[in-house]
C-alpha cells in the first residue's frame, strides 16, 4: 500500500523551484549542475537526486506503485490528472481531495499538523 500526500508531479518542477527558494533566501554557493553535493534550505542534495528529479514525472510512472494507493490531495489546483491515470491502473485506488493549512506558511515557530488528513492516511492503512 502506498499512501501519497500532495505528491512533487513533476520533478524538474521541483527541483526549480527549491533551487530558486535557495537563491533567494541565501544565494548559491554552488549550481545544481556543478559537481558534487549542493545545499537546499539546509538540506544536502546529491547530483544523483538531482537528475532523478528531473526524470520525474509522476502521471507518467507505469505499472502502479503499489498495489492499494491513496492520493490525499490539498492542493489549489488538485490533481485530477493523476488521479485519472492511476485510476487505470490500480483497481484498488481512492482520491481524496481535503482542505488543510498550508504547512509551509507561518513564521517558522509554530508547527501546523493537517491531523484531518493524517487521520484520513491512518484511517486508509489500518484495517477496519
Amino acid at each position: 500500500a502506498l499512501a501519497l500526500w500532495d505528491p512533487v508531479m513533476d520533478g524538474g518542477d521541483y527541483l526549480r523551484a527549491a533551487l530558486g527558494l535557495q537563491m533567494s533566501c541565501h544565494g548559491m554557493r554552488q549550481r545544481a549542475e556543478d559537481a558534487g553535493p549542493f545545499e537546499v534550505m539546509g538540506h544536502r542534495w546529491s547530483r544523483t537526486l538531482a537528475d532523478e528529479l528531473r526524470e520525474l514525472m509522476l502521471a507518467d510512472l507505469s505499472p502502479a506503485p503499489a498495489a492499494r494507493l491513496l492520493l490525499v490531495d490539498t492542493c489549489a489546483a488538485p490533481s485530477q490528472a493523476l488521479a485519472v491515470h492511476w485510476r487505470e491502473l490500480c483497481a484498488d485506488f481512492q482520491y481524496r481531495a481535503m482542505q488543510a493549512p498550508d504547512l509551509w506558511a507561518g513564521d517558522g515557530q509554530v508547527a501546523l499538523i493537517a491531523s484531518g488528513v493524517v487521520q484520513a492516511i491512518a484511517d486508509w492503512l489500518l484495517p477496519p
